[in-house]
């Protein structure tokens, strides 16, 4: 197992410095097993400005927690090297150790020729995933760490029409957060008819991010010759406690249990030929398959194919109430996200703001709520919102105003309105 022990002095400052800030950003995970420590790249560790800032200072490093830690590490510059250091760290895939392969493989995954199994874990999501080089065993988590649903997806085949070709064990690689499996595949049907400039190469590939778990597959050559009107056909099974189910008019899949409860999400299905011209994709889904299915006709090979895994997370108001319209804007950065309620209380309207690790590391909970100071029915605040850092403006598209709102403002972590926009113009 590669070793992630290694830290130079100038990073273990930092994270001495900073630990109390950490503890109070993520919660439990610091202590969490699932927390890995960062594995120091070369990069890192030639990192001269660290260093330098470092031996610029002639005066010890202060016990400081919570803000004041927050905007030394901010004044100092570390602050954003700091926390891209631990983002990395959680996202990061691992290969097992032994001891623990046998337990993953009861859980799902089969023994391969190389008998590797590298785990990823996203706390983002909620989700764990594993690898054989032939499948990958999805597992969503919860704050008792792991649940008993399962799903083991493997790639099966692909190619067009009836000329599929039929995938094996592959051999992984993995650098941080993304693991390749570089696959060959044999002919299904028709073995000798093989098509000038095809390929029967095939990588598939995971990269663990914040926003999901995303899958992909790159593709050197046409698996065949093609025809206007069949589409290239990516072929998954999906085996396990879930079935694959169509939803948003197919333009995404939902894994789901077999009482209908929604587990995983596989969505925003993209495919980019070498030219960067994105091509027509769709899934499809049938019993316990999955279909890529993508429009190459005109492609410039290689193709780059890249869905995304998630366990999303539905956000309700405190007070909701039928026909607010909750969720008719939204808008995110970083850890918080602001939802409008335009018709909330005959159309005045309301604002809410939810923020990570509120009510548990990861859980997503409401802290806010906002009105204007002079809201009136017919206002229709919260038809639109936007936010940047600290700050909130929310539209009222029947009052013909807009409203600002500021952290600290009547308050530490108080979100109070500062200002009231109209146009000049306005009539």
């Amino acid at each position: 197992m590669r070793s992630r022990t290694i830290v130079s002095l100038a990073l273990f400052a930092l994270v001495a410095l900073a630990l109390p800030l950490i503890i109070s950003r993520h919660g439990s995970q610091a202590n969490s097993p699932a927390t890995k420590v960062p594995k120091l790249t070369k990069r890192l560790a030639s990192d001269n400005s660290v260093k330098a800032s470092q031996a610029q200072s002639t005066q010890p490093l202060p016990s400081l927690q919570g803000k004041p830690a927050s905007d030394y590490l901010k004044e100092h510059g570390l602050y954003v090297r700091l926390q891209n250091l631990i983002e990395a760290a959680q996202y990061q895939i691992d290969q097992q150790p032994q001891a623990q392969k046998s337990s993953a493989l009861r859980s799902g995954l089969r023994k391969n020729n190389a008998a590797e199994i590298y785990e990823a874990t996203n706390p983002a999501q909620k989700l764990r995933a594993r690898f054989n080089g032939r499948d990958v065993v999805l597992q969503p988590l919860t704050n008792k760490r792991t649940t008993t649903l399962q799903a083991r997806l493997r790639l099966r085949s692909y190619g067009y029409g009836r000329r599929m070709l039929t995938a094996g064990a592959g051999t992984m690689r993995v650098d941080g957060n993304r693991i390749e499996i570089d696959r060959r595949l044999a002919t299904q049907s028709n073995p000798t008819n093989a098509d000038q400039g095809s390929s029967d190469e095939i990588v598939e590939w995971y990269q663990n991010r914040k926003d999901g778990l995303e899958q992909g597959f790159t593709l050197a050559a046409p698996p065949g010759k093609r025809h206007e009107g069949t589409p290239l056909r990516v072929r998954l099974t999906v085996t396990g406690e879930v079935r694959p189910a169509l939803v948003d008019s197919g333009r995404a899949l939902e894994l789901q249990s077999r009482n209908g409860k929604h587990c995983m999400r596989y969505d925003h299905l993209m495919a980019t030929d070498a030219s960067g011209r994105q091509l027509q994709t769709r899934f499809r889904a049938d019993r316990k398959q999955i279909s890529l299915l993508i429009d190459d006709t005109e492609a410039v090979y290689p193709l780059r194919i890249d869905p995304l895994f998630t366990q999303t997370k539905k956000l309700t108001a405190s007070d909701a109430a039928a026909n607010d319209r909750f969720g008719y804007s939204a808008a995110i950065d970083g850890d918080t996200v602001v939802v409008g309620a335009w018709a909330k209380n005959s159309n005045t309207g309301a604002v809410y703001i939810f923020e990570r690790n509120q009510g548990g590391a990861e859980n997503w909970g409401q802290v806010k709520k906002l009105t204007a100071s002079d809201a009136a029915g017919g206002d229709d605040f919260g038809s639109s919102v936007s936010i940047n850092a600290d700050t909130v403006v929310v539209g009222a598209y029947g009052k013909g105003a807009a409203y600002i709102f500021e952290r600290n403002q009547g308050g530490a972590e108080h979100c109070g309105q500062v200002q009231r926009l109209t146009a000049s113009d306005a009539v």
